[in-house]
């Protein structure tokens, strides 16, 4: 299994490295190369790598947490007019029935 990574990474950093050359050069290789890569990972092995490297907590975490669409999700959701308008109305709402929660409870102990 560690063999296949080695393969895996190796054909990653080949590909990579290969860019830098011409455009006429580059194309036949580059094909070549994105097909073997496409091949590898649709075997089981090459299957199971790519679960395994997602399943690690560290992956996960950095997928999350660099997510460029997940922060502007949140930053969207936190800052926008929608949001603040709601929070101002439901904490208007909650303070008026603060004076209505006190008399229930005089009119409960009575």
């Amino acid at each position: 299994m560690k063999f296949f990574h080695f393969i895996l990474v190796f054909t990653i950093l080949l590909v990579g490295c290969s860019q830098g050359q011409g455009n006429s050069q580059q194309s036949p290789e580059y094909e070549a190369t994105k097909k073997m890569v496409v091949d590898i990972l649709k075997t089981d092995d090459g299957k199971k790598a790519v679960k395994e490297i997602l399943s690690e907590e560290e992956m996960k975490q950095q997928l999350v947490l660099n997510s460029d669409l997940v922060k502007q999700s949140v930053e969207q959701s936190v800052t926008s007019k929608k949001v603040k308008s709601f929070s101002k109305n439901y904490l208007k709402t909650l303070l008026s029935l603060k004076p209505m929660l006190k008399q229930q409870k005089k009119l409960t102990k009575n």
